[in-house]
């Protein structure tokens, strides 16, 4: 009985509403940054400009099967064009306005962009791709939202009375809600199992290495250029040698255990 409600739950309402529209805030910020971070150097990572040219990117997508909106003209207008509508939907995709819609555009500027410039890419591009791409099937756009702000204010104006056309599409009206709630319920589950498998295996990755295990590992990371953007505040950090050992060992406990406190209310100190 347990599983049979369980089931009719997740085809009958969405879940983990606030916790979508946490991703798709944070996601579309982050996207957003990003593109603003790097609009001095558009042209050499993406543009024409790029050393790795549309042509070359051409050539790789006939083996790879990857596709990029930027690769669809050599133009520097029509990049140019294309880099200012991306800012455009991630911020739009951040706010949450027309949301259905905006997600899809969403996952193809990312996916564009992450392939057009594919050797330059890494594991946390990587993440944000497949995020993207699973954003697109939840209802990301129910809570905290421009969406949900039009929604309340035309609930709060009140309903018109139902037509007899209205009626008739009742059905089409219910199908669809449960449509719904049960793409963005297998999103949601999708989202999770992505985060456990990426915070499991890297918890037994760093097992299995030496400088995790005798905690000296982040005594590396804060000496490397490439992890340290405050290079006064790392070396601050770095005198304390206890203290390192002991975030070490807690970041292998924390990454290891994520995806067996993931369903109870634990998981809200291990996200913290």
């Amino acid at each position: 009985h347990r599983i049979v409600a369980l089931l009719t739950g997740l085809s009958e309402r969405p879940v983990s509403l606030y916790a979508a529209a946490v991703l798709r805030i944070g996601y579309g910020l982050l996207y957003l940054v990003f593109l603003l971070r790097e609009f001095p150097h558009r042209d050499e990572i993406w543009g024409p400009g790029s050393p790795w040219t549309p042509e070359l990117a051409r050539q790789l997508f006939d083996q790879t099967g990857w596709a990029s909106i930027l690769t669809l003209s050599d133009s520097r207008a029509y990049f140019e064009v294309c880099y200012a509508l991306a800012l455009v939907t991630s911020a739009l995709f951040m706010l949450g306005w027309r949301t259905r819609a905006v997600s899809v555009l969403f996952a193809v500027v990312v996916a564009s962009f992450h392939a057009r410039a594919i050797f330059m890419t890494d594991g946390g591009d990587n993440l944000i791709l497949l995020m993207a791409l699973y954003l697109v099937f939840t209802a990301c756009g129910r809570r905290w939202s421009l969406d949900a702000r039009r929604t309340c204010l035309r609930a709060s104006a009140g309903t018109t009375p139902r037509t007899p056309m209205a009626l008739g599409a009742e059905e089409l009206w219910r199908f669809r809600g449960t449509l719904t709630a049960v793409l963005h319920n297998c999103g949601m589950f999708v989202i999770a199992a992505q985060v456990c498998f990426l915070y499991g295996s890297a918890g037994l990755y760093k097992v299995q290495g030496n400088s995790w295990g005798n905690g000296t590992a982040l005594h590396y990371v804060l000496n490397l250029d490439l992890f340290r953007p405050w290079p006064e505040l790392s070396l601050m950090v770095d005198e304390h040698d206890v203290m390192i050992s002991i975030a070490c060992y807690l970041t292998v406990l924390l990454q290891v255990a994520f995806p067996f406190v993931l369903f109870g209310r634990l998981k809200y100190p291990v996200l913290t």
